[in-house]
């Protein structure tokens, strides 16, 4: 099958990405996040680009995480499908559960007055203390590729429903306007589990923004394959 690359999809993911790297960049200097490092002099022009970037950043990801994975269903059966994800996600999901978090942790801990004979000593004692953020043993920011892991697992069968059902429906909500339509389930997730499950990407504490991210991904796997990003 000869396809022509969507460029400007790159574009957005490599803008997604540097606008990731500011933010958790300026959630130090940011006057009232909660950061757990925080600088000595604070600013409220880094909070409000903070507030601003926090509103989209995620949605854009997971948006675009959709497209992807429309299309890499055209071109993998399933089973290479799963074993491309566990490839691409569980390794780096180990690996920095292992080797990249464990020093933001200690640093953290750090910060808020613990004291350790050394990191080593630190590392061999995390794996007794249970999950963050009582415990030290978090996958931390790397939550990201957790939630598309389960995402990829869990939801193939509908995003193979969706791309072998081409049906009516689907063509009415993403044509004419019709995409606003996509909003109700966002809007039913907020309204129904966001004051009950508030969230600290765990999942469990977590399920209004997995179920939000879940339809983002949704939104992006049928938008590509119902051609509303197509160049032509």
């Amino acid at each position: 099958m000869k396809t022509e690359r969507l460029y400007f999809i790159d574009r957005l993911r490599f803008m997604a990405v540097i606008v990731l790297i500011f933010f958790h960049s300026a959630l130090i200097f940011a006057a009232e996040s909660n950061f757990p490092i925080k600088n000595n002099e604070l600013s409220m022009l880094m909070e409000e680009l903070v507030f601003f970037f926090h509103g989209w950043r995620l949605a854009l990801l997971f948006f675009i995480s959709g497209v992807g994975t429309s299309i890499a269903l055209q071109f993998r059966n399933n089973s290479t499908y799963l074993k491309e994800r566990g490839r691409r996600l569980l390794v780096p999901l180990v690996f920095g559960i292992l080797v990249v978090v464990p020093p933001q942790i200690y640093f953290e801990r750090l910060s808020q007055g613990f004291a350790f004979d050394s990191y080593s000593s630190f590392y061999l004692q995390s794996f007794s203390t249970g999950l963050y953020p009582y415990g030290n043993i978090s996958w931390n920011h790397l939550w990201f590729v957790a939630y598309l892991l389960i995402y990829s697992a869990l939801s193939l069968p509908v995003f193979i429903w969706i791309k072998n059902h081409n049906t009516v429906w689907m063509d009415t909500i993403t044509r004419n306007g019709g995409i606003i339509f996509w909003a109700i389930p966002f809007a039913i997730v907020v309204v129904l589990l966001k004051p009950y499950s508030p969230g600290v990407q765990n999942i469990v504490d977590d399920l209004a923004m997995f179920f939000f991210l879940l339809a983002d991904i949704y939104s992006g796997l049928l938008c590509e394959s119902e051609k509303v990003l197509a160049l032509h």
